[in-house]
């Protein structure tokens, strides 16, 4: 292990630990730059070094790279039409320095050791959150969101966020990561990698955000059927078994079925941001000026006014939408797609169990983030989104060294019956509509775009002038 490495890696840490416990990070600022963006320029500055030492062929794979240089560069031309350049410059520079950390992250990933140490110190940061939260529920003291929760219900809790759902949503990536040691670590280390992950999800279910709630466990049934089918409901049924014992939970779930109250009110954002699109759907209004267009659209529509003066969409990919065309809001979402997609490709080339658990439940947890930007504005709150980010550079580190290999051709699994009932009409009827199911699936369209190799070998980045402007004169590659 050398020094670059260890540098990178405790800058990428120190983020891990600052971004989250640092009370509303996104707010609070040092010379004008807030506290998420700079701990963010200092993992770019220190993954500097270890970037120019790696031979570019060694570089790991960014999926993502064709589709966020398209998002980059289609918002930075809306800029020229933007109702406030400066402003736009600026969140321009926040999202590229995103997608510059997934390349950063996996740089320091592809050791094992320490990718797996900075998803320890990401899980160990999550888990102080979620004790803080706890006491926050013991003692409460601010009811934020509480018009549609049971009066049994204390608070909803928020740790150092300045919200509940934002602190869900980063919570519901936390879990997959600390689910990810758990899954791969043996005795003592397995059973604090299972104590903190029921702390977290503990946590996450006293913020009462459904939307999380129902994300993640799409996440982890997700994850489920990349290593085996069978245990896709195990997130279902877990949650199935907590939902009761916490109080409030049950009421919340089955509020999720009816349009008032916050579903109602997230609908009439939506139709503010649709006619914000409609108006302008080449460029938008700028990047990071949904505020401006929200205002427009009112002032236009008063039909479409609901008594707030501006209000976010509620929604990340309409508001990317509205802020830099349909174009733009495209490219953000096959951005998005992608990152979810690779852990998809990776799956089926990596031949340890372990990298398997832990490419699953990486992909999990992004794509429980995902899911969460359609009901919220996920990716516009610095706090929680910078770490969808980290996963996606942790998992192209992991993913680095299987990126050229081609996939393993799936296998049904193997089932023991016993003997008693091996003879049974119904059971060889059921077995073999489980056989004829995944020799569909081996066979279908569906399976073969979902592990192709995205656009590109993922090395764009690195051959791009960014790698030779780090690399410098000194460059002998």
């Amino acid at each position: 292990m050398t020094v670059p490495q260890i540098v990178a890696a405790c800058a990428v840490a120190w983020l891990a630990v600052v971004v989250p416990l640092v009370p509303d990070a996104s707010s609070v600022t040092v010379s004008g730059i807030d506290v998420v963006m700079l701990a963010v320029a200092v993992a770019l500055i220190a993954a500097v070094p270890l970037v120019r030492r790696t031979a570019r062929d060694a570089l790991p794979g960014v999926g993502m790279t064709v589709a966020g240089a398209g998002f980059i560069a289609w918002a930075a031309l809306g800029i020229l039409f933007s109702v406030s350049p400066v402003g736009s410059l600026m969140t321009l520079g926040r999202y590229g320095s995103y997608l510059l950390l997934v390349a950063a992250v996996a740089v320091v990933a592809v050791d094992p050791r320490l990718r797996r140490t900075v998803m320890g110190v990401i899980s160990a940061a999550a888990t102080v959150t979620a004790l803080h939260g706890l006491w926050q529920y013991s003692h409460p003291t601010v009811r934020i969101g509480m018009q549609e929760i049971a009066s049994d219900v204390s608070a909803r809790v928020f740790a150092s966020f300045s919200n509940p759902n934002f602190y869900a949503e980063y919570l519901v990536m936390t879990i997959a990561v600390t689910a990810a040691l758990a899954m791969t670590s043996r005795r003592a280390l397995r059973i604090l990698w299972i104590t903190m992950c029921s702390i977290q999800v503990a946590a996450l279910l006293l913020t009462y955000t459904r939307g999380s709630w129902l994300a993640l466990v799409v996440g982890l049934v997700v994850a489920g059927s990349m290593i085996d089918p069978r245990i896709a409901v195990l997130p279902v049924m877990l949650i199935g078994v907590m939902a009761p014992l916490i109080p409030g939970v049950v009421q919340r779930l089955s509020s999720m079925f009816t349009l008032s109250g916050s579903a109602g009110f997230r609908i009439k954002l939506w139709r503010v941001a649709l006619a914000a699109i409609a108006s302008r759907p080449v460029f938008g209004y700028g990047l990071g000026r949904f505020y401006e267009a929200f205002l427009d659209v009112i002032d236009r529509t008063p039909g479409l006014a609901f008594g707030y003066a501006y209000y976010g969409a509620h929604n990340s990919y309409l508001q990317i939408a509205a802020e830099t065309g349909v174009v733009g809001g495209v490219a953000f979402a096959a951005l998005v797609a992608t990152a979810c997609r690779v852990g998809l490709y990776y799956n089926p080339r990596l031949k340890d169990r372990s990298e398997r658990w832990e490419n699953a439940l990486l992909t999990a947890g992004m794509i429980a983030f995902a899911i969460n930007a359609l009901t919220s504005n996920a990716f516009q709150h610095p706090q929680g989104a910078v770490f969808f980010f980290v996963l996606a550079g942790l998992q192209a580190g992991l993913g680095s060294r299987v990126w050229d290999e081609p996939p393993a051709v799936p296998s049904a699994p193997k089932r023991q019956l016993p003997s008693v009932v091996q003879g049974s009409a119904a059971v060889r009827a059921v077995l073999r509509a489980q056989e004829l199911a995944a020799r569909a699936w081996r066979g279908s369209l569906a399976r073969r775009l979902l592990v192709q190799s995205p656009a590109t070998d993922g090395k764009a980045l690195w051959r791009s002038v960014l790698k030779r402007a780090v690399d410098g004169p000194w460059d002998r590659g």
